[in-house]
């Protein structure tokens, strides 16, 4: 005799899937954001999709007649694909990255056959990704009819209201659960397993509970999905190696002989693994490439975004640190540092004596931990964070600086770019007025910030092309007047950008007082990377802008070009 779902199964499905529904989006949104860096932008199309999706699904079940066998083959449904999405999300990637990147080395990024052609490549990346994303909603929106036609057929009476009130108190857990557990402590190709899973047990119950003939019909596909599961929870960490060896790697096969990707991806396992670490925060990844002359160059990435390179950090950090302090003109006594949890920075500003303390405020500890104990950073770092003129406080920058009333002589700011509202924050009006009240009278900031140079190329390197992108183009100077009146009416009068190669920088400071150009001059015995032609460079740059107060960005009215990219 068939046995009949009791309303509290009924329920407690309801709760299970309207859970697992909504972690899907959220996989999807978040592994989309991660991947492109523009998290407003992914996070709004992805979530409008899957409500259009739970929509049209809603819509349809109209005409669904076996609510049992069709909650069934639904389940199963989602499961499989659910558990696919985030690889068949990273294999669109990586094929969009190396197609991209193929243009720009057969066009130039400013031809106007490459712009184009990257455009219908953006285009058509977003209707693949987010088909997956509809299909998902159209799944997800079959179920609460089909639970609610179940409940009538039980109860006989309609009982909508109790159905579609847990479903949304499943969705609040499975928000939660992502948010606190999920997403912190797991992989994201974990989190689409295991969600995946809990489809399947449904499946598995409503083929062992009632109505649900158990023919090979029924038998065979439900295998298939559990092997499927198996296969990818078994190999989660072979796929995650393959995806990274593939973005990290492939660009530079790519590069040099197009003719040898075939051979390169039938070899991946004979590259070295990414050291991938997970923090609260961010992944932080460590890889090791071989340089042309055969030597070995460590990079570290913050979420699949450059950090830096063991062999041209130095450049860098002696950007950032000695020739700031050489356009101020003084060496401060107190310093605060705002990020660099990889101590690198802290290394440049210790070969100061005059300096009696750092303060560092570091957002993510996992860093910190890395940067102390693994040998490869703590070397580079030569032990930096352990000095004992340095001071490391785990806290948001933005919360320090809103509440502490220290005062400081000086002030470096090494934050990621802002590719997201949260990092945008750090880039406001808001926060630089709090930077500005804690400086001293004579104190001055210094800031890694993207910044461009109109820059001056001769006609021979661009002869013969088309032309669509100006080198120094309006979307630039549009970045460079957010940039600059932001930190203008946060109360800095003078303000000097420079970059050293390609890395830009911007100094602030509260005096009313010429920049010390000539101080890049004269020798000085702590740049080691940074060549004197690299100095002189400086006093002729050309950062156009403009200021003005529709420029601002606030953290209540946004201007960061970075938050409306594609």
């Amino acid at each position: 005799m068939k046995k009949e779902l009791t309303v509290k199964e009924i329920l407690c499905i309801t709760m299970i899937l309207s859970f697992c529904s909504i972690i899907y989006e959220l996989i999807f949104a978040n592994t989309l954001s991660l991947l492109t860096g523009s998290y407003i932008w992914w996070h709004s199309w992805t979530i409008g999709f899957y409500i259009g999706g739970l929509g049209i699904g809603a819509i349809k079940s109209g005409k669904l007649l076996n609510s049992f066998r069709e909650l069934y083959y639904v389940e199963l449904l989602l499961s499989l694909i659910g558990c696919l999405s985030v690889i068949y999300i990273f294999c669109l990637h990586l094929i969009f990255k190396s197609s991209d990147y193929m243009s720009y080395l057969g066009n130039d990024f400013y031809s106007a056959s490459y712009v184009q052609v990257s455009f219908y490549m953006n285009v058509f990346f977003f209707c693949l990704v987010q088909s997956i994303t509809l299909i998902i909603g159209i799944l997800s929106g079959f179920e609460i009819p089909l639970l609610i036609k179940l409940m009538k057929e039980k109860t006989g009476k309609d009982k909508e209201n109790l159905v579609l009130g847990v479903n949304y108190i499943g969705t609040l857990f499975g928000t939660l659960i992502f948010s606190f557990i999920l997403l912190p402590k797991l992989d994201i190709i974990y989190t689409s397993v295991i969600v995946a899973t809990l489809n399947l047990l449904v499946c598995l119950y409503l083929l062992i509970k009632r109505r649900v003939k158990r023919s090979p019909a029924f038998i065979i596909p439900i295998t298939c999905v559990i092997l499927v599961l198996v296969f990818v929870g078994k190999n989660e960490n072979l796929i995650q190696q393959n995806y990274l060896k593939v973005r990290y790697h492939g660009d530079r096969v790519i590069a040099r002989d197009k003719s040898q990707t075939r051979i390169f991806l039938e070899n991946l396992d004979q590259i070295p693994d990414v050291l991938r670490m997970k923090s609260l925060y961010q992944y932080i990844d460590f890889f090791d490439i071989e340089t042309t002359n055969k030597e070995t160059e460590t990079i570290m990435t913050l979420d699949g975004n450059f950090q830096f390179s063991s062999k041209t950090e130095r450049f860098y950090h002696e950007g950032f640190a000695h020739v700031g302090l050489e356009l101020v003109g003084f060496i401060p006594k107190k310093i605060l540092i705002l990020g660099g949890g990889d101590g690198l920075l802290i290394r440049e500003l210790l070969k100061y004596p005059e300096i009696e303390i750092i303060e560092q405020i570091e957002l993510d500890d996992k860093i910190l931990k890395v940067a102390k104990k693994k040998p490869f950073l703590k070397n580079l770092n030569e032990n930096s964070l352990s000095n004992p003129r340095v001071k490391t406080v785990i806290g948001d920058g933005f919360h320090y600086m809103r509440n502490t009333t220290e005062k400081f002589d000086a002030i470096f700011i090494d934050f990621p770019y802002p590719r997201n509202y949260n990092l945008a924050r750090l880039y406001s009006v808001e926060f630089y007025t709090y930077v500005k009240r804690n400086l001293t009278p004579n104190g001055f900031v210094i800031l890694d910030t993207p910044i461009v140079e109109k820059k001056t190329y001769t006609s021979k390197q661009y002869q013969g092309r088309m032309i669509d992108k100006m080198l120094f183009s309006s979307s630039d100077k549009y970045n460079n007047n957010v940039i600059l009146s932001t930190m203008y009416y946060s109360g800095f009068k003078r303000l000097l950008p420079y970059k050293v190669g390609e890395e830009s920088f911007l100094i602030m400071h509260n005096r009313d007082k010429e920049f010390q150009y000539q101080n890049l001059l004269k020798a000085n015995s702590k740049f080691q990377k940074v060549s004197s032609k690299d100095l002189v460079e400086i006093s002729g740059q050309n950062f156009p802008y403009e200021i003005k107060k529709k420029y601002i960005n606030s953290i209540f009215k946004p201007t960061i070009l970075g938050l409306s990219d594609f």
